[in-house]
């Protein structure tokens, strides 16, 4: 085939077939030719070209996913949008089933509807389906599904054009979940308005189109009788301009009026505004609040913190109010401020940590536990006074609200001239204590000391049988020493304390030992960190723990050996009473009335005491308190 110009400069295609004629021998003769114009097939094969040119472009480069599929299932072509939308590389795609793309809800009914394509009862459809991508996920896509014949109206092939509707289903989806919501909002809306204290009234350009029966019954309307009605007739004359400016201007900030009853009682109210959508409009939604209950209760409230103020001003005892968070005190009555020498605007200044003379570890400790239980007696505590001295007080502390804050109401009562009426009254005792201890040693102790020394000698010289009556005597006028120098050792107690405590405890010690009549031995170990000097409440109780153990050795242990023991264990210091005696059973044993004493004094001084013993294996008081309180007594 080739090209030959024509008259008039037309190109022309023709085809030239030639054959060579030879004779009967076989001898070339000549060449026959013919020759074809085939120009018109030509124009046409080159249209076709074109046109088929113009379809793969059209193809490859479509926005939308284009496939052909063979009448067997089978690939014939695809573009590289499709392999986009199933996620597959096109070497991929090319490897995979057509039919592992279908989703398996799907397959008969696709199936279906190629059959009934191929049967021509079905031209071609559409639809919106999910498809199954790469790694199992899902595709959502808009199918259009066509079957192409050929000229003599044979089918040839599958043609199926597939955009990705995904985002736009997500936004469908989206706008039917918020429309939906809407509606369910709009649902609880009206439900909840009805069953709402407040009063809501809806309202479009200032006529009213809803109310809930909270606000009917609150003004005394029934519902048809409001509808339609400008919103201003809900409230007195003289404060419809106000309110009328407020709807006008949408301010919606909260506000106090005066609301109107249907049979023109006025009552005061508080008006919420808002604005929000409402079946596809914009309307004003109004909460209204009797306000009646509350501002009769805040004018009694007002009273009652005027009544408060004179009672709490005019009272003797020290009140004040210290913020639970900073320490700092917010007010203080009069009494107080005279107390401690202050005046209002010092103390205002001023924290719980400057007013309370004791560390600021105690004070946190007890203001935990004041919050915790809503109240606490603290008992004695000691108070800086302005000019640096001190006062005694016995506090009480509750937990209250100020100004939505959580602060402490102190209540602090002035025991300072008690304290000092004590204190001259324990002089006075005290002296008389010694006054009687001196009496008994001098005269009592004596008188008895030399008659049973007169006894004594009556049984030496006696030449007959030992009278048992004269022993008799001689062992009551025994007691009775024993008793006296016991009675003589608590009398002047504090004196010996007042020495060191050691000194006492030698004291003590060597008392036991003439008692014991040496039926056992007695030993004191105090080790040289232990405090030798004690509060005087202090001292005393621990000296008559350590009396009692030793008491109780002496009636019920027959011990052969006694130690009495104080030293220090870490923060603790600690008395150990122990022997070597018979013991006893402390499951079965009663709670016998010197072990109680023991435990009782242990307790007061705010320390633990231990009691282990078994029968044939002695018996071990312990008492042990945190040093820190055994030094403040």
């Amino acid at each position: 085939e080739y090209r030959l110009i024509a008259r008039g400069g037309r190109v022309v295609w023709v085809r030239d077939e030639a054959t060579l004629v030879k004779d009967e021998d076989g001898n070339s003769l000549y060449w026959l030719g013919v020759q074809y114009d085939i120009t018109e097939q030509k124009r046409t094969e080159e249209e076709f070209r074109k046109s088929e040119e113009r379809f793969r472009a059209t193809f490859e480069q479509a926005a939308v996913g284009i496939v052909q599929v063979g009448l067997d299932g089978e690939w014939l072509r695809f573009n590289d949008k499709f392999c986009d939308i199933v996620g597959y590389a096109r070497e991929e795609l090319g490897a995979v089933s057509v039919f592992e793309l279908v989703s398996p809800d799907d397959f008969e009914r696709d199936f279906d509807r190629g059959v009934r394509m191929l049967a021509g009862e079905l031209s071609d459809y559409t639809e919106e389906k999910l498809i199954v991508g790469k790694g199992g996920r899902r595709v959502w896509i808009n199918l259009t599904v066509s079957l192409v014949h050929d000229d003599s109206g044979e089918p040839r092939y599958f043609i199926a054009v597939a955009e990705e509707i995904g985002k736009r289903k997500q936004a469908e989806e989206e706008r039917q979940r918020t429309q939906e919501q809407l509606s369910q909002s709009e649902e609880r809306f009206k439900v909840l308005a009805q069953e709402v204290v407040e009063g809501i009234v809806l309202s479009e350009n200032g006529r009213i189109i809803d109310a809930n029966r909270s606000l009917t019954e609150m003004f005394g309307y029934d519902l048809g009788e409001l509808i339609g009605k400008d919103a201003i007739v809900l409230t007195p004359p003289e404060h419809r301009e106000m309110v009328r400016r407020r709807i006008s201007e949408e301010d919606t900030r909260p506000y106090e009026s005066m609301g109107l009853k249907r049979d023109g009682t006025a009552f005061p109210i508080e008006i919420r505004p808002r604005h929000l959508p409402y079946s596809g409009r914009r309307i004003r939604v109004t909460s209204v609040i009797d306000l009646t209950e509350r501002k009769y209760q805040e004018e009694a409230l007002r009273q009652s913190e005027a009544l408060y103020r004179t009672v709490v001003e005019q009272a003797e005892e020290n009140i004040f109010l210290v913020d639970a968070k900073s320490r700092r005190v917010l007010d203080a009555n009069d009494a107080l401020l005279r107390s401690l020498g202050y005046t209002d605007d010092e103390l205002q200044e001023m924290t719980l940590y400057d007013i309370v003379a004791h560390d600021q570890k105690s004070i946190d400790l007890n203001i935990g536990r004041i919050m915790e239980e809503g109240r606490r007696s603290l008992g004695e505590r000691q108070y800086r006074r302005k000019d640096g001295s001190l006062a005694d007080v016995e506090v009480n502390v509750s937990a209250v609200p100020y100004n939505g804050e959580k602060a402490m109401c102190v209540v602090a009562h002035d025991v300072t001239e008690r304290k000092r009426a004590e204190r001259m009254l324990e002089e006075i005792r005290e002296a008389e204590r010694n006054r009687l201890a001196r009496e008994l040693h001098d005269s009592t102790l004596q008188d008895i000391v030399y008659a049973l020394q007169e006894i004594q000698v009556m049984q030496v010289v006696s030449d007959g049988d030992p009278d048992p009556a004269l022993q008799d005597t001689a062992d009551a006028l025994k007691r009775s020493v024993e008793g006296l120098r016991g009675a003589i050792f608590e009398l002047r107690l504090k004196e010996t304390l007042d020495r060191s405590l050691v000194s006492s405890l030698e004291n003590l010690v060597d008392l036991n030992r003439r008692m014991a009549r040496g039926r056992y031995e007695l030993e004191l170990v105090v080790e040289d960190d232990f405090p030798s000097r004690l509060p005087g409440k202090a001292g005393q109780e621990l000296t008559r723990l350590v009396q009692e153990a030793l008491t109780n050795v002496r009636r019920h242990a027959e011990a052969g050996h006694v130690r009495v023991e104080l030293g220090l264990d870490g923060v603790l210091a600690y008395v150990v009473v122990s022997d070597d005696g018979r013991g006893f059973d402390t499951e079965k044993a009663g709670p016998g009335i010197g072990r109680q004493s023991m435990r009782h004094r242990a307790l007061e001084l705010g320390g633990e005491f231990d009691l282990e013993s078994a029968p044939g294996e002695g018996t071990r008081v312990r008492f042990s308190i945190p040093v820190s309180r055994l030094v403040k007594g």
